[in-house]
């Protein structure tokens, strides 16, 4: 079937939907509406769950030792809470510090152990007995007896710029988390209970405290996340439909774009609750996404109904026409959207396959919503035509944008192919970045309690390393092994010089103590024992005199021990080296004795990081493919195709280039851009392009025909773009960074999409002629007629 037969059967189907829905009108509005405010109900059950767990894919390997670790040592998230105070001498702050903790260990759901000065683990020897004792039995009364309990505490490794700092300004309060399961994500509740408590404390005595940790940023993302989806899906239809108000001047057109984009959100939410999925930090761009395609469709729909009414008087005539121009063109918008969303559905992080899905079920209840809502509202609420003296101004500038086009083609040509260069160049630099940290703004209090932790005490992200038998080996506690222990050692002073890192604990730290105290506490004594049978016997009786810190050290079956790292703050690229460091140290130590996996906080990023960039090369690639073949198969030709490819690839290269220029990270939200733009920027390539095969149908004639084109579309495609640019750009606004460079990065693809459209897309129809040579393209008999609106 030709180009021309197969226009004209779409054209005949959408009129009799179209006069079908017309007949219907009031019941098509009132079933759209009733639908949709059901759909309302589930939606507001939604959760929120930026969990680590929630980022990958079933089965990962990463996730898979992460897991493991947790079944043989508990779990390793803790709330690291670092305080200081005018005295830090005084008995009344050290009392405090004793009161604080034992709320935290009282009230704080999930809590295994609160672990501060108060509590701190104290070894003492008379002979052969070793007493385990708290550090503050009894209290201490006078500031001489704090000063000679700080130094006693600074003389352990363990305790050392960990719960004191070595300056004695601050100090440490650590809860440690049992493992936390439930349904819905009791994460939670730690974290407001964590501030009450210290809300409760803040004025006394001078306190000041800072507390991190994965349950303080997991619950600090959840609310950042659930403000945000609500705030900036808000901002972005007021915005749009402030601008609809201006543009079009009619509350018709007003209700159409409203009741499109407010119904299409709540269809996707409504969904995505019954299918029992969580919003993340991903979701934040789904209003903002909805309101940009939602309003793309009413726009045309309504721009194009305005100008038909004035030259078709009948109201329903007048919208049959309309959707007979406009909804094939909108149809494949949906279409080509849906096809860069749904590369998503391939991603291997979760949260955005999710989104793939979602995104694409909204772009299709949208353009449904357009032709069935909206059409019934332009039926019984018609807007006025547009004012003559706003369709001179269009014209007047299309125009010159026509002109630009025949006068200069080689310089336009010529600065597309130094952008093309410079944009290269700066993809190169491109850096992936995964840390939850960076999510938030700089002077976000988030940011300032975590910089505080680094600054001067230990760190709030770990590394653990578990160290097990290596096979054959058939002793009953391989772990308890001497010659193992002492590569241990060997290790964690390897590691206690790395720039990151900010203390190491294992059970080799515990032995040595032992050791030191059994030997009458000399500094000569604070070593591994000679003898390999001293070692159980060492930890026999640290366990039968009350100690009790084993079990998160070394497993019940005794085959297995752990290394607990701690380390600033990191990013992907210091994570990444601090881990390689980690591998490398561990090969040279560990493995001639043990078997070793390096699991915890920073290789769960690491893995994340290389999910980002896995799911930015496979669902850009799968875009690109599926938009090919549809423009191909859309346009009928396969030249046709991929000229029409070329406009809305080079802004998603230019913006990509862009990021490495300003070293803006590919990260969770940046991940999003490239197939975003690219499915959403498509949609005024395609009015563009469907309007010019109709009109070379006509004159036979490339120029021509381009003319035309952007004369008729051209408004529509401006105000379209504008419209994306205000839906997307008000995440720019957002706290966290990644949502922000999202939304500003967006915008700037749809703008720099919108010029490719007016500059580029004419040289390259002219250039490689892709419906043939002029004067053969003559509209053939009993074709479809092509109405011809006023440009005047």
């Amino acid at each position: 079937m030709s180009a021309s037969r197969f226009l004209e059967a779409v054209h005949r189907a959408s009129e009799r939907v179209t006069r079908m829905v017309l007949r219907h009108r009031v019941t098509v509005f009132c079933v759209s509406l009733g639908l949709s405010l059901l759909m309302l109900f589930p939606a507001l059950g939604l959760r929120f769950n930026n969990s680590n767990e929630n980022f990958y894919p079933p089965g990962d390997q990463t996730l898979a030792y992460y897991d493991e670790f947790k079944e043989r040592f508990g779990s390793d998230e803790f709330v690291y809470i670092l305080f200081s105070a005018d005295d830090m001498l005084s008995p009344g702050t050290w009392k405090l510090i004793g009161e604080i903790s034992e709320e935290l260990g009282d009230e704080v759901p999930f809590v295994r152990e609160v672990t501060s000065l108060p509590s701190l683990e104290m070894l003492d020897a008379h002979g052969d007995e070793l007493t385990v004792s708290e550090l503050m039995e009894p209290f201490p009364e006078t500031r001489e007896e704090i000063s000679a309990l700080q130094a006693k505490v600074l003389r352990r490794p363990l305790y050392a710029d960990q719960i004191l700092s070595r300056d004695g300004r601050f100090s440490a309060i650590v809860v440690d988390m049992e493992i936390i399961e439930g349904e819905d994500d009791p994460r939670k509740l730690i974290a407001p209970k964590v501030r009450e408590i210290l809300g409760r404390y803040r004025d006394r005595l001078g306190l000041e405290f800072h507390a991190v940790g994965i349950p303080i940023i997991d619950y600090d993302m959840d609310v950042t996340t659930a403000n945000e989806v609500v705030w900036f899906g808000s901002l972005s239809i007021l915005f749009a439909l402030l601008l609809i108000g201006w543009l079009f001047r009619s509350f018709s057109a007003f209700l159409v774009t409203c009741s499109v984009v407010v119904c299409s959100i709540v269809w996707v939410f409504g969904l995505m609750a019954m299918r029992g999925q969580d919003l993340s930090l991903v979701s934040v761009i789904i209003p903002s996404l909805l309101v940009a395609v939602g309003l793309g469709d009413a726009v045309h729909l309504i721009s194009e109904f305005r100008l038909v009414r004035q030259r078709i008087p009948d109201l329903d005539e007048a919208l049959v026409e309309t959707v007979k121009l406009v909804g094939w063109p909108c149809l494949l918008t949906s279409v080509t959207t849906s096809a860069g969303l749904i590369s998503f559905r391939w991603a291997p992080v979760m949260p955005v396959q999710q989104l793939g899905v979602l995104c694409c079920f909204g772009v299709g209840m949208a353009f449904i919503l357009t032709f069935t809502l909206g059409l019934s509202i332009l039926a019984l609420w018609p807007p006025a035509p547009p004012l003559g003296h706003h369709n001179q101004i269009a014209v007047g500038l299309l125009g010159g944008i026509n002109r630009i086009n025949e006068r200069l083609p080689r310089l336009i040509l010529g600065i597309c192919g130094i952008v093309v260069v410079a944009s290269y160049l700066g993809v190169t630099r491109i850096r992936v970045e995964t840390s939850f940290l960076e999510q938030f703004e700089l002077d976000s209090p988030i940011r300032r309690d975590y910089t505080a932790v680094n600054e001067n005490m230990g760190g709030p992200l770990s590394v653990e390393i578990i160290v097990g038998p290596k096979q054959g080996n058939a002793s009953e506690e391989p772990a308890l092994s001497l010659p193992l222990l002492r590569a241990v050692e060997r290790f964690q002073e390897s590691i206690s010089k790395h720039r990151f890192a900010r203390g190491t604990t294992s059970l080799v730290d515990i032995i040595k103590e032992l050791n030191r105290t059994l030997m009458g506490g000399s500094e000569d004594g604070y070593r591994l024992p000679e003898r390999q049978e001293a070692i159980p016997q060492y930890l026999l009786l640290y366990e039968i005199s009350g100690g009790d810190a084993l079990d998160r050290l070394l497993d019940f079956s005794r085959r297995h021990l752990r290394i607990s790292v701690r380390a600033v703050n990191l990013g992907s690229r210091h994570g990444l080296e601090f881990k390689e460091f980690l591998d490398r140290e561990a090969a040279k130590f560990l493995e001639p004795y043990a078997t070793v996996e390096v699991t915890g906080t920073i290789p769960l990023f690491l893995r994340l990081a290389d999910l980002i960039t896995t799911s930015q090369i496979r669902s850009l690639a799968l875009a690109f493919v599926l938009i090919s073949i549809m423009m191909i198969v859309v346009f009928g030709s396969l030249k046709m195709g991929l000229v029409s490819l070329l406009p809305n690839l080079l802004p998603v290269f230019v913006t990509l280039g862009y990021m490495g220029w300003s070293d803006t990270p590919l990260d969770l939200g940046t991940v999003l851009i490239a197939c975003v733009a690219i499915g959403v920027a498509v949609d005024d390539t395609i009015h563009f392009f469907s309007r010019f095969q109709l009109e070379f149908l006509e004159t036979g004639n490339y120029r021509e025909a381009i003319n035309l084109s952007i004369l008729h579309v051209g408004r529509a495609m401006f105000f379209t773009s504008l419209l994306l640019t205000i839906s997307f750009g008000t995440l720019g606004w957002s706290e966290m960074g990644s949502v922000a460079n999202f939304g500003i990065l967006t915008s700037f693809t749809v703008v720099t999409a919108l010029v490719a459209d007016y500059f580029l897309a004419p040289q390259l129809l002219v250039l490689f002629k892709p419906l043939g040579k002029e004067g053969r393209g003559k509209r053939p008999e009993n074709s479809l007629e092509l109405p011809r609106e006023s440009t005047k």
